[in-house]
């Protein structure tokens, strides 16, 4: 809750940090630096103006909770899918258009909040993930629900579409 528009490259020096909440500001970027924060567990940087994500944000792998959501993000970078210890990705409320097919490597990812993006089609990899226990797509351009979607449903995720 203050007014930050931009954090110092230094952050990357912090590398024993586990958890940093930096939601409701106004930061438009995030610096590459931060994805020298190998130990950092936890990111919230929801309620920003964040209009895109650093690839060095795949360097996070210690990171399982992430949290984007309530942004001006138009992609997301082909490295998420690097965090393969990420339980929790949220990146609801943006203007991402399409989702990287290496989000199927999130292997432990329980929770997936995609709703209300500009998303018309999703990666078939998602039906894939193992621990997927909530997957929200509502309020997206989907031409057509995907096949696995069913499958996930069967297996016990919950689905909201």
């Amino acid at each position: 809750d203050n007014q930050l528009t931009s954090l110092p490259d230094d952050i990357g020096g912090l590398t024993a940090l586990i958890e940093l909440r930096l939601y409701r500001n106004s930061l438009t970027c995030l610096p590459d630096a931060i994805g020298s924060l190998a130990s950092l567990r936890e990111l919230y940087v929801g309620n920003n103006k964040l209009s895109a994500c650093p690839d060095s944000i795949g360097r996070m792998t210690s990171l399982r909770k992430l949290a984007l959501h309530d942004n001006e993000l138009r992609a997301l970078p082909e490295s998420l899918g690097a965090l393969t210890k990420l339980t929790e990705l949220s990146v609801r409320n943006n203007r991402i258009a399409s989702v990287p097919e290496s989000l199927g490597n999130l292997t432990s990812l329980v929770r997936l909040d995609l709703r209300a993006n500009r998303f018309r089609s999703l990666p078939n990899s998602i039906g894939d993930l193992p621990r997927l226990e909530k997957l929200d797509v509502r309020w997206n351009k989907l031409a057509s629900v995907p096949d696995w979607i069913d499958r996930l449903e069967k297996r016990g995720c919950a689905v909201f579409k």
